[in-house]
């Protein structure tokens, strides 16, 4: 009779723990698509990271590109600039000069004209006094 009492049990205790495999089967399976589900949203925003990591890199190269070209586009100005004022201030001089001679002509001929003046007065002088 223990014999018979025994399978009972034993095929009770199977029925239990293939029960308890299908739940733990259920619960790994739940799991595993959670997990999968979990990667699977990790890779996107991997990826999504990935293409916005490349457009800001591109948007910087682009932006170190603008930066290279106004340095060279100041320094060519600078240059320009620099030629420019060098004129203008050779110009400066030159009309300064210009205008220092006309001054020194201008008062050589006012002490010219000065000379012929007080010549003429003293002319006038002697007219008068020869007419007295």
């Amino acid at each position: 009779m223990k014999k018979l009492v025994k399978k009972p049990v034993e095929k009770a205790e199977v029925a239990e723990l293939k029960r308890e495999m299908a739940k733990l089967k259920k619960e790994s399976n739940a799991k595993i698509k959670g997990f999968e589900s979990q990667v699977k949203s990790q890779a996107e925003e991997i990826e999504r990271k990935g293409k916005e990591s490349e457009r800001l890199k591109a948007d910087l190269q682009r932006k170190d590109r603008a930066i290279e070209e106004n340095k060279e586009d100041l320094s060519r100005l600078e240059k320009e600039s620099s030629l420019k004022i060098k004129a203008l201030e050779s110009k400066v001089k030159e009309i300064t000069e210009e205008l220092g001679k006309e001054e020194r002509d201008l008062q050589a001929s006012k002490k010219l004209l000065d000379q012929k003046e007080a010549e003429l007065n003293k002319l006038r002088e002697e007219i008068e006094y020869k007419s007295q």
